[in-house]
């Protein structure tokens, strides 16, 4: 079944089409909105000129940064890319990241600690060929965030302690329900507890 309002999974499809490269953040970075594209899939039978991905220069400076994965509060983010399911990509620990995005307002460190997002890709990719520095790292304009469990501000070089209540929340799983309620013709349907 198709969903009317064209949600999905489709990063894979932005990659393959040259908007931008995988981070390891698992995002979309894209040289005009870094990581805060919102894109949405649309079916169509008109013909249409394929694209192709491009080398954007972003993993080679992801691979220098390496910020969001040391600034993730629940160390979700590995740094090292590897082939899944044909795709060579940073695999989050999702057991780790979704408990913490669900409490956290969402979380999204690893966007707010990403210099592609905060200066550009153009800006990163100059400063990087000039000094061969990443713009911004190490300095808490780039790393400083306001955690938004406690309140308080971490600067470069510090991170929240993630504790058990906020890893393993009570009635939260990410093991799949099967259920046929709601399905028809013996259907089944997958939901989340």
């Amino acid at each position: 079944m198709q969903d009317p309002l064209g949600r999905g999974v489709a990063i894979h499809y932005a990659v393959e089409s040259g908007l931008g490269q995988l981070g390891l953040n698992g995002q979309l970075l894209t040289p005009a909105a870094g990581s805060r594209c919102r894109l949405i899939l649309i079916e169509t039978d008109a013909p249409l000129e394929f694209d192709s991905p491009r080398d954007l220069g972003v993993p080679k400076i992801c691979d220098a940064c390496q910020v969001c994965v040391q600034r993730c509060p629940p160390g979700a983010i590995p740094n090292t890319r590897q082939s899944h399911r044909g795709v060579v990509k940073s695999k989050l620990n999702m057991k780790r990241c979704f408990p913490v995005v669900a409490q956290a307002n969402g979380c999204a460190i690893c966007m707010k600690v990403c210099p592609v997002q905060r200066y550009g890709l153009q800006a990163v990719l100059d400063e990087y060929d000039r000094s061969g520095q990443i713009l911004g790292k190490g300095s808490d304009d780039l790393e400083g965030f306001r955690w938004p469990v406690d309140g308080r501000y971490y600067g470069h070089g510090q991170k929240p302690r993630i504790n058990d209540d906020l890893m393993f929340p009570v009635g939260f799983s990410l093991e799949p329900i099967e259920s046929a309620s709601g399905a028809s013709d013996g259907e089944h349907t997958r939901t989340w507890a």
